[in-house]
């Protein structure tokens, strides 16, 4: 597998709009995988609105358009009448009658988001709090995938997510869980996990010259698959990080419970009016 992709986001009129604000985005992508270089590449615009709802609550939508391109490379592909004695002859006759071309189509996708957000009480109490939620559809316009047949329709997609950071008042400890939920008939996947953040050394308030440090450290669980223990390191933004899937599916039987290990970098950007992060 080798794969590429970008997203760029931002948003703007928040200093025109007290309780709104519009969001877009831009996002490449491209994917090929195995010998025959299965290929798939895609480009999408998306437009977003947030609305603060109250002191604490904010709701936001968006909507999606992409364009993709999805190839075979013909040439790569070796057929049983190409060997011989002499083993495999590419100029040989292949026999075969399909010559799989690129083809092309539009996808579209919306989501919809909540975040509720409460400061802490003091600037060492530690009790701040933060949930998000959200559901989003994939592939809403069901594209057709040419490739085969024009009945090969790409399914829909459904993905919701729950989050949160809470904090453990006047310690250095904040709890953060995650569930993740994503269906594209007839596959789905469940994701729940719960890291704890210990604060190793807090950040200097008014010069900034202390930078904050601190480490996570807990376990996802991927239903019916594997249990994902994960280690995190975070100073000033930065965030070094390490898991490894240990398999408890049927599969264990021959895997033996081993999995594999992921490490992932990842950048927290604070500006003015708001925040992005580059992650993996």
């Amino acid at each position: 597998y080798t794969t590429y992709g970008f997203t760029y986001d931002g948003n703007f009129m928040r200093d025109k709009w007290d309780k709104a604000y519009l969001g877009a985005s831009l996002g490449f992508f491209n994917d090929k995988a195995g010998d025959a270089n299965l290929g798939i590449t895609q480009v999408d615009l998306a437009i977003s609105s947030g609305i603060q709802l109250n002191s604490y609550n904010w709701l936001a939508v968006g909507v999606q358009g992409g364009f993709a391109q999805r190839s075979i490379d013909n040439a790569s592909f070796e057929w049983g009448n190409q060997y011989g004695a002499g083993g495999f002859d590419p100029s040989a006759a292949s026999g075969e009658t399909m010559n799989f071309e690129p083809f092309n189509y539009m996808d579209v996708s919306a989501g919809l988001a909540w975040m509720y957000d409460k400061n802490a009480g003091t600037l060492s109490s530690n009790d701040a709090l933060m949930f998000r939620a959200g559901v989003a559809m994939y592939h809403i316009n069901q594209p057709e995938q040419m490739m085969f047949s024009q009945e090969d329709k790409l399914a829909s997609k459904i993905i919701g997510y729950f989050s949160g950071r809470i904090g453990i008042r006047n310690t250095n400890m904040e709890l953060r869980p995650m569930v993740m939920y994503a269906n594209q008939n007839p596959a789905q996947e469940i994701v729940a996990g719960l890291l704890a953040r210990y604060r190793l050394k807090e950040a200097s308030k008014v010069t900034g010259n202390i930078k904050e440090q601190a480490i996570y450290f807990g376990t996802y669980f991927r239903v019916g698959d594997a249990l994902i223990p994960t280690l995190r390191y975070e100073y000033a933004g930065f965030q070094l990080g390490v898991s490894y899937d240990v398999n408890i599916s049927s599969l264990s039987v021959v895997s033996r419970g081993r999995g594999g290990f992921e490490v992932n970098l990842g950048y927290r950007l604070v500006t003015g009016t708001g925040s992005a992060r580059l992650i993996n």
